[in-house]
């Protein structure tokens, strides 16, 4: 097995990791009724990215690109499938998406050439991906770290490094700059994840629990 052909088999694999994780952070937060914690536009943008993407490795005939993104595909329908099962609108959703994937592979296959295919990958891929900067800014005003899955940070960090790398030893530039910015985002989404989780604990032990059982008992006699 050749270099390249290990490194799209890894990246295959960290992709399928990377598109199963927001399938558990949408199981874990529909439990407890937090779905608002759930990056909804990262999913949706990230699925059209994917389509794209598809359609571009279909045309350029690149073995390591076909084989992620066709199940990259499937499985980043799959959540945005849940996560509407979830919100109870899947009566909207699925007839908006059937549109809209079919003007996408036509518009791939008939309107386009490789080049702009590809350009618009890039486009879309770093669109998907600064888009989880809505979890880090209400992560950064709320002060809860849970609006940062760290599961699908990792994911994105490990992803985004494994093809970054793929890119540079099959000198394919499109994927060199998604990659590239994911790997960024990826690590820029653990260290909030991180630091605000570690500043909540902090400030948790400032206030030992006898303090806060006190401060909760205390009733202020009506005036």
């Amino acid at each position: 097995m050749d270099r390249l052909m290990a490194l799209a088999l890894l990246g295959t694999g960290l992709s399928v990791s990377n598109n199963i994780t927001p399938f558990l952070a949408i199981r874990q937060r529909a439990k407890t009724n937090q779905l608002d914690q759930v990056p909804k536009n990262y999913l949706l943008l990230n699925h059209v990215c994917q389509l794209f993407w598809i359609c571009y490795s279909l045309r350029v005939k690149l073995f390591g690109l076909i084989l992620v993104n066709s199940l990259t595909c499937v499985l980043s329908f799959c959540n945005n499938l849940a996560l509407n099962y979830y919100l109870k609108d899947l009566r909207r959703f699925l007839p908006c998406y059937t549109v809209l994937a079919s003007l996408i592979v036509s518009t791939c296959f008939f309107g386009i050439s490789v080049e702009l295919n590809g350009v618009i990958c890039i486009i879309l891929g770093i669109s998907s991906t600064a888009s989880i900067f809505e979890s880090i800014l209400k992560t950064i005003k709320t002060g809860n770290h849970m609006f940062v899955d760290l599961k699908i940070s990792l994911s994105l960090f490990g992803t985004g490094l494994t093809w970054f790398t793929y890119a540079f030893a099959a000198n394919e530039g499109y994927t060199k700059y998604t990659s590239g910015f994911s790997t960024f985002m990826g690590l820029l989404m653990i260290s909030t994840h991180l630091v605000y989780k570690l500043n909540s604990r902090t400030v948790r032990a400032e206030k030992p629990k006898w303090f806060t059982d006190m401060h909760n008992s205390i009733k202020v006699a009506p005036v």
